[in-house]
């Protein structure tokens, strides 16, 4: 009897270690970054938090427990890396925050704005696309210290051929393929969000009463259509491999699916 009894406890055993090890590959296998392998015990390859500043390094994140952040806005803005279709891309700023991020090694979802307002200015309906004075991501507004701003005008782009290249030249020089990379890096940025909160202030959504304090896009959903697709299409031509992701709807009713400002993968 205590035979049978052993035997049924080493063979429990076994099942407990054929199992352990069947959810360690696949959480190995659906690593988020696709890069480092994370053990089951943390949480940090599951969990994120928006970032701060210019100077954010990204500590609280770290102290959390998590490993993603993604930057808000963060430096990935196009009027402030060209200032005009011909110019040479500026990635000092985006250099800056990938290092200072780098340092805590957290993997970053960068979110793109293809905003330049020497590029909306050409635009038919010019006065449509600028947002009011108060909105709190102008500079003269910024009161939580971001470092980072959005231009006046944000609606699609006016010279869509520039927009695209400019995307293909970051998402080149972060993709980790060794070809024209940031020097330094240590790891690619795979996720790449269009945008954030392009309903915020669209139809149903204006009545929740921040279209003078924050609007982070004048058009609507078929605009935003066509900004994801030329994004998403420029984005695979630089990097195959990478993931982009829908802008977080701002709310939670029927208009904005998803909603609380989550993003959606393609």
């Amino acid at each position: 009897m205590n035979k049978l009894k052993w035997l049924w406890v080493g063979l429990g055993i076994i099942i407990l270690l054929i199992l352990i090890f069947v959810f360690l590959r696949k959480d190995k296998d659906n690593n988020f970054s696709g890069e480092v392998s994370y053990s089951s015990a943390k949480l940090n390859d599951k969990f994120g938090f928006l970032g701060g500043g210019a100077d954010d390094t990204g500590e609280a994140i770290v102290e959390s427990g998590a490993g993603w952040v993604r930057p808000h806005p963060g430096g990935f803005l196009w009027d402030s890396m060209q200032t005009s279709s011909n110019s040479e891309v500026d990635f000092s700023g985006t250099d800056q925050e990938i290092k200072n991020l780098q340092k805590n090694n957290l993997d970053i979802l960068a979110t793109i704005w293809g905003f330049a307002d020497w590029d909306q200015k050409n635009l038919a309906n010019t006065k449509d696309c600028k947002v009011s004075q108060s909105d709190e991501f102008l500079p003269k507004n910024d009161k939580k210290g971001r470092g980072y701003y959005l231009p006046e005008y944000r609606c699609n782009p006016n010279d869509w051929e520039s927009h695209n290249k400019w995307v293909q030249a970051i998402v080149e020089r972060y993709d980790g393929d060794g070809t024209s990379d940031m020097p330094g890096l240590k790891k690619p940025i795979r996720y790449w969000e269009v945008m954030n909160e392009p309903d915020l202030n669209y139809d149903a959504n204006s009545s929740k009463g921040m279209s003078d304090r924050l609007n982070f896009y004048k058009l609507g959903p078929l605009d935003y259509g066509k900004l994801l697709k030329n994004s998403y299409t420029a984005i695979k031509k630089s990097d195959p491999s990478a993931q982009v992701l829908i802008a977080g709807a701002a709310g939670g009713d029927d208009d904005a699916a998803g909603g609380g400002g989550r993003a959606h993968e393609l």
